[in-house]
């Protein structure tokens, strides 16, 4: 799956926790997001693409 498929926050979540090695936690605080729409925003992404496109 190409990242461009994803939606910004997916993109953003996905390239902070994969590519930068964070934690979720710390995924959250770079967002200004809860730890738990950083867990749904990766699972959504890794496990539903087409889902993750609309979670923004």
């Amino acid at each position: 799956m190409s990242h461009a498929a994803l939606s910004p926050r997916a993109r953003t979540a996905v390239a902070l926790r994969y590519g930068a090695d964070l934690a979720e936690a710390e995924v959250a605080d770079a967002m200004n997001v809860t730890r738990g729409t950083v867990a749904t925003t990766l699972f959504r992404a890794r496990r539903d693409p087409a889902a993750a496109t609309r979670g923004e």
